[in-house]
């Protein structure tokens, strides 16, 4: 929805291609251990055992990466939004 909205207001993508991230490669790494968890995890008991612990700690590494780049628009909203997030499911 909020691509859409962008693009309504007269957005496009090509300021992602010109994003400095700090730590970039951070992002991917992280979607890619999810993943890998997702779909292992019913078959690899020991994969089952620490997936709550691994996706805390993907959380965390991943606030962390959100905090690197603050400095751009709309991070700190971001940032807040998966804390909220972080918070429910750590609970």
């Amino acid at each position: 929805m909020s691509i859409l909205i962008g693009l309504f207001r007269g957005g496009n993508f090509k300021g992602i291609a010109t994003l400095k991230l700090k730590g970039g490669w951070i992002f991917p790494v992280l979607l890619l251990v999810q993943w890998i968890f997702f779909l292992l995890q019913d078959r690899i008991a020991f994969l089952a055992n620490i997936s709550n612990v691994t996706f805390i700690i993907v959380y965390i590494v991943g606030l962390t990466f959100i905090w690197l780049n603050r400095h751009y628009p709309g991070m700190k909203t971001i940032f807040a939004g998966v804390l909220l997030n972080f918070i429910v499911i750590a609970l």
